[in-house]
């Protein structure tokens, strides 16, 4: 088993399958910068969470990880992610085609009841899909 951590690491993926961007489908993004880095994908009708693991090869092109989380991760992401789409916006999900929505942004007075209750339970329970395992890897288009 490969996890993120050996990639990290290593930066080998040769003990990981790739495969095309047009295998998965995007569902929301959780952080961007210049581009997406982090956030859930379907793939083989499974959700998975997809991280950058490399900016600064093909031309400039990020690779991702794929990475399986278990069932109390997967909740706790979705679970977030609900509650960010109820108080900040939409603007972070992809349709059924996989294209960036770019949906409605909530009124800032209401940011606060998504980002303070996410601080204070990240502080007490960091994000770390380090040891899990990574299932196939892709390269951005």
């Amino acid at each position: 088993m490969v996890t993120l951590d050996d990639i990290r690491k290593s930066g080998d993926l040769s003990g990981v399958e790739e495969i095309v961007v047009d295998d998965i489908r995007l569902l929301w993004h959780s952080n961007f910068w210049d581009g997406i880095l982090s956030g859930m994908l379907n793939y083989n009708e499974k959700k998975y969470w997809f991280e950058c693991i490399d900016q600064t090869v093909y031309g400039g092109k990020r690779q991702f990880a794929v990475i399986d989380l278990t069932q109390e991760q997967l909740m706790v992401e979705e679970k977030w992610h609900q509650l960010f789409r109820d108080n900040v916006g939409t603007h972070c999900d992809y349709d059924e085609n996989g294209q960036r929505d770019f949906g409605e942004v909530k009124p800032q007075h209401l940011h606060k009841l998504y980002y303070e209750p996410f601080k204070a339970f990240r502080k007490e329970n960091p994000k770390d899909y380090s040891y899990n395992k990574v299932m196939v890897f892709f390269k951005e288009k």
